[in-house]
């Protein structure tokens, strides 16, 4: 154990971990930049980012560090194409996502991260607990309706992109959000004075959804790069250690696969399948994703070719504040409700893609027969 250290220390040799070197390589978008011809930061970089929020949040409140940490690590078990790898495979085939598969990192299945947090005598169980959501105590800071992760991501995307090409939004300041974070009587709070931040920070989420999930050079890519993962698992070619690389290794990995190689082809070359259907769907009610299987039976109910990509996600429309916010002059609690309205918040979303455009009419007329 490390009589005598800083912070800094600790963030420095977990930064020369191989897990967190290998988030350099895994862009904070799903599709990476070269194919989706727009820029993004690394999950590196927000990882960093939403510790330097983390630290603000635990030095104003007389938090534990390990709150730090898991701001820091929270993202270290992402697999390459990040939340395309847990929807189209990961989940369902292997049981596992991003969050399970870091927190085992951090508890010490693979050593390393483990290692350095009880060499500074850093609880890595509670770590992992804050980052799975298990404790309640200090996980809405990573993992809730308005957390720090959510803070960096969004506006980090979103100039990243150049998304203000489709969107005129105000920036927010996630400084000053983090900053207003407080506790009043046992209970976390935002001082109320950041309230247009916040109103800012929820618009600003929404176009970013709504830009991922309706501009078709985000979704076609994303969704072929599920099918490619698709078709490499069910052939033996996919195992465990795929979660393991970085963006680039993947891209040249499943190029290689006599299985994906013909739709990797397309995807490196920019030939996307054809929109054949996309509409919300708000009567269908889901928890995240559907399983795979469900999702590959209706790929076969559309088509009984491998030319046919379903997605069925929820797209966050709105984002619900669920901590109160204070007002620091008279000690009033005010719900969040005052400013933000529940109705709304997500849509369960459908995409359908197809390899060959003069085939779109008839697969739509069988995706509404579906649904």
């Amino acid at each position: 154990m490390v009589k005598f250290f800083t912070m800094n220390d600790v963030v420095a040799d977990l930064s020369k971990t191989r897990w967190l070197e290998r988030l350099r390589g895994i862009s904070l978008s799903d599709v990476p930049p070269v194919l989706l011809k727009r820029g993004s930061r690394s999950r590196f970089e927000h990882s960093l980012n939403v510790y330097r929020l983390s630290k603000v949040v635990i030095e104003n409140n007389n938090l534990p560090h390990e709150v730090a940490m898991a701001g820091l690590l929270h993202d270290v078990g992402h697999a390459p194409f990040g939340h395309v790898s847990d929807f189209f495979l990961r989940i369902d085939e292997f049981g596992k996502d991003h969050v399970s598969c870091g927190a085992d990192l951090i508890r010490g299945e693979a050593g390393g991260i483990s290692a350095i947090l009880d060499r500074y005598a850093l609880d890595k169980d509670l770590v992992a607990e804050i980052m799975e959501g298990e404790d309640r105590r200090y996980s809405l800071f990573i993992d809730d309706s308005l957390d720090l992760d959510g803070l960096d991501n969004a506006q980090s995307f979103y100039t990243a992109a150049g998304l203000n090409e489709f969107y005129e939004l105000e920036l927010y300041e996630p400084l000053v959000i983090a900053n207003s974070y407080t506790s009043y009587r046992g209970q976390v709070c935002l001082d109320s004075a950041s309230v247009e931040q916040v109103k800012r920070y929820n618009e600003l989420r929404r176009a970013v959804a709504r830009w991922v999930w309706e501009r078709d050079e985000c979704l076609k890519p994303w969704s072929m790069l599920g099918k490619a993962l698709d078709l490499a698992y069910d052939h033996g070619e996919m195992g465990e250690d795929f979660f393991q690389m970085t963006n680039e290794e993947a891209l040249s990995y499943l190029s290689k696969m006599k299985s994906a190689r013909q739709i990797m082809k397309r995807v490196m070359a920019g030939k996307f399948y054809h929109r054949v259907y996309r509409a919300v769907l708000p009567e269908y009610h889901i928890q995240q994703f559907i399983s795979r299987r469900e999702r590959l039976a209706i790929e076969r109910e559309v088509s009984k070719e491998d030319d046919v990509i379903v997605v069925v996600g929820k797209m966050g429309l709105q984002k619900r504040v669920g901590i109160p916010f204070l007002d620091l002059s008279t000690g009033t609690l005010l719900e969040p409700d005052s400013f933000f309205k529940n109705e709304g918040i997500t849509a369960t979303y459908l995409a359908v893609f197809c390899e060959n455009k003069r085939d779109a009419t008839k697969y739509r007329e069988r995706v509404k027969d579906v649904f």
